[in-house]
């Protein structure tokens, strides 16, 4: 059962509803938000929430899923900093107000430059709820490992950074335990010091290591968006992306847009 505006929920449940969307609906246009710290063109934490997978329930075409991040930088030096961070996120919101599921995670995440490369290590648990903080769904640990590197192109102003990462996600669920390998190619263009652009493809490979059936899910999506520094610390964005899966399981076969506005908030010290 899913909640909706028409359905019993709490005055202040639906106002939460509508107030967290509202906020992120503000940021609504565009892709990949840009990580200006790092260099790399894209914030690539272990986002995917199994809560839109497919293969538990009908598959939406269109996804709205807002989400909310603040976190804590401790730069260690120039070249080391960790990142303490918790997030909230709406796991397809679709019209007329319909949540399917919401994530809640917290993370560490140590980014080490070694030369030109930027290489970011992340351990995530999280909590995934039915509908709006409803009952539990599964709760799972996440660690995850990537590589990527911003290269110039030319006098352009224009950057790629192609980024390669893999993660091991261990859920209550043993269906849900699985490796992940990723692949992605962002090309990136600061508009102003405080509004970038950046679009690119991505593709990944799901391989789902305690599935009855053989099961491996690969995901292509193409997707693009902005990122906004209101002031420092305090960033809002949005990312639109298309995205189609092919699995060896038929029933998590899918095609979807997805769009996904954010709103971030980082002290640094």
């Amino acid at each position: 059962m899913v909640l909706t505006s028409k359905q019993s929920a709490s005055p202040l449940r639906r106002g939460t509803i509508y107030l967290i969307t509202a906020l992120s609906a503000c940021t609504a246009s565009g892709a990949l938000a840009q990580d200006s710290d790092s260099g790399s063109a894209s914030d690539y934490d272990d986002n995917y929430d199994e809560t839109l997978n497919p293969g538990l329930g009908r598959t939406p075409r269109f996804i709205f899923s807002p989400s909310v991040r603040a976190g804590v930088r401790y730069r260690v030096n120039s070249d080391f900093a960790l990142d303490f961070m918790v997030r909230h996120k709406h796991a397809g919101l679709e019209p007329p107000m319909v949540v399917r599921g919401t994530n809640a995670s917290a993370a560490v995440r140590a980014s080490i430059r070694i030369g030109e490369f930027n290489w970011r290590n992340q351990i995530d648990v999280k909590q995934t709820f039915v509908n709006f903080y409803g009952p539990k769904d599964y709760a799972a640990l996440v660690v995850s490992t990537g590589l990527s590197r911003e290269f110039a192109l030319g006098e352009s102003g224009w950057s790629f950074t192609p980024i390669a990462s893999v993660s091991f996600q261990q859920a209550n669920d043993r269906l849900l335990n699985r490796l992940k390998y990723s692949l992605e190619g962002a090309f990136g263009y600061n508009l102003t010091d405080q509004f970038s652009v950046s679009f690119g493809p991505r593709a990944e490979v799901r391989v789902y290591t305690s599935y009855p059936l053989h099961r491996v899910d690969t995901i292509f999506a193409l997707g693009g968006g902005f990122d906004y520094e209101v002031t420092k610390g305090f960033n809002i964005g949005s990312e639109l992306s298309y995205q189609f899966s092919k699995s060896s399981l038929s029933r998590a076969r899918f095609s979807q847009w997805l769009l996904e506005p954010q709103i971030k908030a980082r002290f640094t010290f």
